[in-house]
C-alpha cells in the first residue's frame, strides 16, 4: 500500500494543506482587489484639510445649482439661434419672392433634358437625335427628372419652389452655425 491511499493520514494532511493554500490565496486576492480608502486631503492646504469643493459650495449655498451653464442662458442662446434662423429665412424668402417672375432661357435647357429623361428617351436634346451634353452642371437634369412629368412652365415653377426650399434650409443652417460660432454682433 502506498502512503496516499484513502483513509491514510497522509491524504488527510495533504487535503488540509490544499484547503489552507486555497484560503490563503483567496485572502491574498481579497487584499489585492479591495480598494484602499485614503483620507481626502487637499495638498495645497497646509495641515491636511479634508474639505472638498462640493462641501464648500454647499456651505455657501451653491450645492445643487450649476455654476457655469445655467438653464436660462442656454434657453436665451437657443431662442437667439431660432430667431436668427427665422430672420435669415425671411430674407431668403423675400429675395426669392421678388425674383420669382424672373427666369433665364438656360433654365429651360435643363428642363428639356429632364423631361426627356422622365419620358424614358435618355439624356438627349431631341428625342430622335444623338446623345449630347448640353447642360453645364451634369447632374442637374438628373435632379430635375422626378419633377419633369409636366409642361415646361409647370416644371419651372416646381424647380423654383425646390430652389427656394434649398435656400431656406441653407439659410437656417448657416444662421445656426453663425450663432454657434459666436460671430453675431452685440
Amino acid at each position: 500500500m502506498g502512503s496516499f491511499e484513502p483513509g491514510s493520514g497522509a491524504t488527510k494532511i495533504s487535503k488540509l494543506r490544499i484547503v489552507s493554500l486555497r484560503i490563503a490565496f483567496v485572502g491574498a486576492l481579497a487584499e489585492v482587489s479591495a480598494p484602499q480608502r485614503l483620507p481626502i486631503t487637499n495638498p495645497r492646504k497646509p495641515g491636511g484639510s479634508t474639505r472638498s469643493f462640493r462641501r464648500t459650495m454647499e456651505e455657501i449655498g451653491h450645492g445643487e445649482r450649476p455654476l457655469i451653464a445655467r438653464r436660462q442662458a442656454a434657453d436665451e442662446a437657443r431662442a437667439a439661434a431660432i430667431l436668427g434662423a427665422l430672420f435669415a429665412m425671411a430674407i431668403v424668402g423675400f429675395g426669392g419672392a421678388s425674383a420669382w417672375p424672373f427666369a433665364i432661357d438656360d433654365a429651360f435647357i435643363g428642363i428639356r433634358y429632364a423631361r426627356h429623361l422622365a419620358q424614358g428617351a435618355g439624356y438627349v436634346w431631341n428625342i430622335a437625335g444623338p446623345r449630347t451634353d448640353g447642360v453645364t452642371p451634369l447632374p442637374w437634369a438628373l435632379l430635375l427628372a422626378p419633377l419633369a412629368h409636366a409642361a415646361p412652365l409647370v416644371v419651372l415653377a416646381r424647380v423654383k419652389v425646390l430652389g427656394l426650399l434649398v435656400w431656406e434650409v441653407a439659410a437656417a443652417f448657416w444662421a445656426q452655425r453663425w450663432d454657434a460660432l459666436g460671430l453675431r454682433r452685440g
